[in-house]
């Protein structure tokens, strides 16, 4: 009898659990607030090409050739 009543719970428990939320919405007038995370911030000094340049411009042309 525990276990039937475990699984019972268990399985009601399994099933709010997974039950989807209703969907958000926008609505009008409300303030948002968000949070950016910027991960680019080597701020163009962490690669130096052959030719003085830092940076992404290093960066891209490291496997080409320049024109």
């Amino acid at each position: 009898m525990k276990f039937l009543k475990r699984g019972v719970a268990l399985a009601l428990l399994a099933a709010f659990a997974l039950t989807t939320q209703p969907a958000q919405a926008y609505e009008k007038d409300k303030t948002y607030k968000i949070t950016i995370l910027h991960t680019n911030d080597h701020h163009g000094h962490f690669w130096r090409s052959e030719y003085g340049e830092y940076g992404l411009a290093a960066q891209k042309n490291a496997g080409g050739q320049y024109p």
